[in-house]
């Protein structure tokens, strides 16, 4: 029977509200350090005569191979952003963020959920998609991949229709050379074979398709070579770089770099979620095993490491809108609204309100300056978390100062984009695909003051340091006597030999 919600007018109206608010939820415009690593690899990519596998950028002793399992990222955003700039990363980003809505979005009505459902759903969290996708990142592919993993998984799961999974070892090819994040892919295969065996039910057809998924990630440049980095950078502590920290050390970072309030609000909002979720289940009565256990894994990672809030995020978006099936039915049965919507006035009064919402939305994406890359100052690190010590660079710019650059971890991707060849890094993000062990160690035990902070100066000499303008270790190195100020900025200082003159 059509009811009042089943109007395809309200379908459309809500679509185009939809697509405003996501873009919205999308249009975080602060330029990502990693970015100008891709953007440098692509540029080294289309510029060789053969593929790189030797890194050009570092001054320190490298890995070799060096296995930059996101190469595909770069070797897609240089040649966009050289034709479009920043525009057309933003365009890519926008693109294949609203695809992973409409997948999670697919896949929650395929479970039966009610469109308006889902929308009620998505208004609470897609605004927390904002922090995972500032332009542009290869982790924007990953949750594409997962939310189609997800569609393609319950398809076969809810309907016995098993011949998508042919697509897994096609998806994975392209999926394990833009990005690490391929492996989320191989782990629901796994869950949903595990989940299906544990019930009692056909479970084959996901090992099958685990299977061909793992043999689709050999196509790659590197080949068992890929893998073997992979296992280590899996293993691979990262405790300075927040994304990988656990979700109690990553408030505590944000509030020495930020405030109290965005330290507490993070945790706080996270835990009402996952509340809230648990309450949905408990009050639809949640039977469904398989995505239970991928629920409670996604939780499990999203708290171990913040980066991986997005995926529970996603889980949550694909699953859970059915938990409003009961309140939908009785909304849609209710005799009182079925005539009120009758009601031509109502109606159109209606559709007016959420047009007018959605151009208000769309109004304030636009005014946002969504295609641009923001540089964020020292004096707008409370609202970022990171900053760009601009002016330093210009200077490194007007003075032509090239060698060796001891460069705060967070800014060097930035300087090997900008600089190179005429200045060589060490240390960058790209810090486990290109750098041995004992010279991350050394670079850490340098930016960190502790006892042998000077062994890094001595085995590696740079010719300028560049890093963070906090008091302990500025004073250490000026204590030697043979380094001075050359530059400084607020949050920022520029180091150079004392026969130099700044």
């Amino acid at each position: 029977m059509t009811t009042w919600l089943s109007s395809r007018g309200l379908k459309l109206i809500l679509g185009a509200f939809v697509v405003a608010y996501a873009l919205n939820s999308l249009a975080a415009t602060v330029a990502d350090p990693d970015l100008w690593g891709f953007l440098a690899f692509g540029r080294l990519f289309w510029n060789s005569p053969s593929f790189p596998y030797e890194d050009v950028f570092s001054f320190t002793p490298t890995l070799k191979p060096w296995v930059y399992h996101e190469w595909l990222s770069g070797v897609i955003f240089y040649p966009i952003y050289q034709a479009f700039g920043a525009a057309g990363l933003h365009i890519l980003k926008y693109a294949v963020g609203l695809t992973t809505i409409w997948f999670l979005y697919r896949t929650a009505v395929l479970r039966g959920a009610h469109p308006l459902a889902v929308v009620v759903l998505f208004l609470p969290i897609l605004p927390l998609f904002r922090a995972f996708y500032n332009p542009v990142r290869p982790q924007v592919f990953t949750f594409l991949f997962v939310a189609i993993f997800l569609y393609l998984l319950e398809r076969a799961r809810l309907l016995g229709q098993y011949w998508p999974l042919v697509w897994v070892p096609v998806i994975m090819v392209p999926w394990a050379n833009l990005h690490g994040g391929f492996v989320a892919g191989l782990g629901l295969l796994l869950l949903y074979a595990v989940g299906e065996a544990l019930s009692r039910r056909v479970f084959w057809p996901y090992v099958l398709a685990l299977g061909a998924g793992i043999l689709a990630t050999l196509i790659n440049p590197y080949g068992l070579q890929y893998w073997h980095y992979m296992a280590d950078a899996l293993a691979m502590p990262r405790p300075m770089i927040t994304e990988w920290m656990s979700m109690f050390h990553y408030a505590n970072y944000v509030k020495k770099e930020t405030s109290l309030w965005h330290a507490v609000s993070f945790p706080i909002l996270f835990f009402a979620l996952m509340a809230f979720s648990g309450f949905l289940m408990w009050r639809s009565r949640w039977r469904e095993f398989t995505p239970s256990i991928v629920l409670a894994v996604g939780l499990i990672l999203a708290v171990k490491h913040v980066r991986h809030f997005i995926l529970f995020y996603c889980f949550i978006l694909a699953y859970l809108p059915i938990c409003f099936k009961p309140y939908v039915e009785d909304l849609s049965s209710r005799p009182g609204l079925q005539d009120l919507w009758r009601k031509t006035l109502v109606r159109q009064g209606c559709f007016a309100l959420i047009l007018v919402v959605t151009v208000t939305l769309a109004t304030t994406f636009i005014r946002q300056g969504p295609w641009a890359l923001t540089f964020p100052s020292y004096s707008q690190k409370g609202k970022t978390g990171m900053y760009y010590p601009l002016d330093i660079f210009d200077y490194l710019e007007r003075e032509q100062l090239s060698g060796k650059l001891l460069v705060e971890f967070v800014w060097g991707e930035y300087v090997l984009w900008r600089f190179h060849p005429r200045i060589t890094v060490a240390l960058d993000g790209r810090f486990e695909t290109v750098y041995p062990p004992e010279v991350v160690n050394d670079y850490f035990a340098f930016y960190s003051g502790l006892p042998g902070w000077e062994r890094f100066l001595e085995k590696y000499r740079p010719d300028f340091i560049l890093i963070k303008d906090h008091g302990k270790l500025v004073e250490l190195l000026q204590s030697q006597g043979v380094w001075q100020v050359l530059r400084r900025e607020p949050g920022a200082v520029l180091l150079g030999p004392s026969q130099i003159n700044p």
